[in-house]
């Protein structure tokens, strides 16, 4: 089964809020003489994301329910269509790197941070 993200939520994040960072896929090693080593860890690396939307209250508790149900507390990978692409090609999984919060703005209005990882 296929988790997607919830339909009933913005799925385009702020863009003052948007940044992706790769964790580090290498390895160095120091040597007795000369140049330090370094190798790839894996072939297949991840990539961190940070994330936030603004959502009325009724989007909000959409996701609140997707995060704590339809993902298991975030255990669960689910698609997302990638927020610098714009693609879905349905290789995108995604899973949440810690559990979100969100700050109200005003009455109605919710700021919803996430940190996201892509997988491989």
């Amino acid at each position: 089964m296929t988790i997607a993200w919830p339909a009933g939520c913005p799925s385009s994040p702020l863009l003052r809020s948007y940044s992706e960072a790769p964790r580090p896929n290498v390895i160095r090693t120091e040597m007795d003489q000369g140049p330090v080593k370094v190798r790839r860890v894996s072939t297949a690396s991840v990539t961190d994301y940070s994330l936030a939307f603004l959502m009325t209250g009724s989007e909000l508790s959409t996701f609140i329910t997707f995060f704590k149900i339809t993902t298991n507390e975030g255990s669960l990978p689910f698609q997302y269509t990638h927020p610098r692409t714009k693609t879905l090609d349905g290789r995108e999984r995604w899973r949440f790197a810690q559990p979100p919060t969100w700050v109200p703005l005003s009455t109605g209005l919710w700021e919803v941070s996430v940190m996201l990882e892509e997988l491989p």
